[in-house]
């Protein structure tokens, strides 16, 4: 039952996009307050919601515009790392 929940409704850009929030909020822990953590997340849910939907609009399939949103959310929230965009400047 859950393995058809996660094969129609495919939700690892929102995983992903947790995920990078929570490692930058722990990369600064002491540095930052939990409300900060909160907000951070609902922007970036928020974000990723307004692309995918925008997407979606574009595609029409929901397994496409997650694979997109995912190349996307890749490139937008990948922001501790600048020699990745070096790199990837270097290859365009």
């Amino acid at each position: 039952m859950i393995l058809k929940f996660f094969r129609k409704w495919p939700i690892y850009p929102l995983l992903f996009t947790v995920n990078a929030v929570l490692s930058f909020y722990f990369a600064y822990f002491y540095d930052t307050r939990f409300r900060e953590l909160l907000t951070s997340l609902g922007l970036a849910l928020s974000f990723i919601a307004l692309v995918g939907t925008l997407i979606w609009v574009l595609l029409r399939d929901l397994h496409k515009t997650a694979i997109v949103l995912f190349l996307f959310s890749i490139l937008f929230f990948i922001f501790q790392n600048p020699r990745f965009y070096v790199t990837i400047a270097t290859l365009i």
